[in-house]
């Protein structure tokens, strides 16, 4: 998503800070971790991954390192540094390793659900904070999708009838407060504009209405998957129409779906933050 979001506003791909062999930052960096999150335990059921901490220390580190080298004065960096976007996705993962370990199907929403995303809002408020203190000014967030729609939760808990509302409304929760502090974090730290990307609302209507945004199927993946498993299956074509589909495994979406996403983040993101 970031690689498409940035040609989308003819930026160069930002290579992964782990992985570049270029030296160069001052086009951007892709500080990604796979399968992590705001909370140190996500994702590593599955190996080794940085957590949103790792991910600001590893920002932290560009900035002493590397940036501050390339700027005669303070005042240069601290401009280039207010000037820059940092785009945030956070949270999904978060969620669906809570949904897998407490989720019922004969009781719905886990009673403590409100206090779960409570304790992920206080962790990305702290890390905003740091950011915002490290110098960063302009801040895109992306909501939690729609998770109660992918294929793995439809598969798992559905009953037949489309979407899990009962996990969708427990990401909603979670958005709307997010809104909420965002709102807040711009208006008391000075200079800083956090915008919320509607990430939810574009992926509900483009899985209810896939024609729309030129799919056929919104709601099989593409590859197959085995068993409980959301990822492909090993050595098994996926479809030919890729294109087509939203989904490409389980949980993630195609190129396709994307694409459309890096869309409408540019017009609903990108001119809140008058970059375009």
């Amino acid at each position: 998503m970031s690689n498409i979001a940035a040609e989308s506003v003819g930026l160069p791909y930002p290579p992964t800070y782990l992985g570049r062999r270029e030296r160069g930052v001052l086009t951007g960096l892709n500080y990604a971790s796979g399968t992590s999150g705001l909370l140190e335990k996500t994702g590593k059921r599955y190996g080794k991954c940085l957590s949103l901490d790792h991910q600001v220390n590893l920002f932290n580190k560009t900035i002493e390192k590397e940036l501050k080298g390339k700027f005669k004065t303070e005042k240069e960096l601290s401009n280039y540094l207010a000037k820059s976007l940092l785009v945030i996705y956070m949270g999904n993962n978060d969620y669906l390793n809570y949904i897998d370990d407490s989720y019922n199907k004969s009781t719905g929403i886990p009673k403590d659900h409100q206090q779960f995303s409570d304790i992920l809002l206080r962790r990305m408020h702290n890390e905003f904070q740091k950011l915002y203190s490290l110098g960063a000014r302009k801040m895109a967030v992306f909501e939690i999708g729609p998770l109660g729609c992918t294929p793995t939760y439809i598969k798992n808990y559905g009953t037949g009838y489309g979407c899990v509302e009962d996990i969708n409304r427990m990401v909603t929760y979670f958005n709307g407060k997010l809104k909420i502090m965002l709102r807040n974090l711009t208006s008391t730290l000075r200079g800083s504009s956090f915008v919320l990307n509607p990430a939810y609302s574009f992926t509900y209507d483009a899985i209810k209405n896939p024609t729309k945004y030129g799919f056929t199927d919104s709601t099989k993946p593409c590859c197959p998957t085995v068993g409980n498993t959301v990822l492909c299956a090993p050595f098994v074509p996926p479809c030919r129409d890729h294109q087509k589909h939203f989904f490409w495994d389980a949980v993630h979406p195609t190129e396709a779906a994307n694409f459309q996403g890096s869309k409408h983040f540019k017009k609903s993101t990108f001119s809140s933050l008058h970059l375009v």
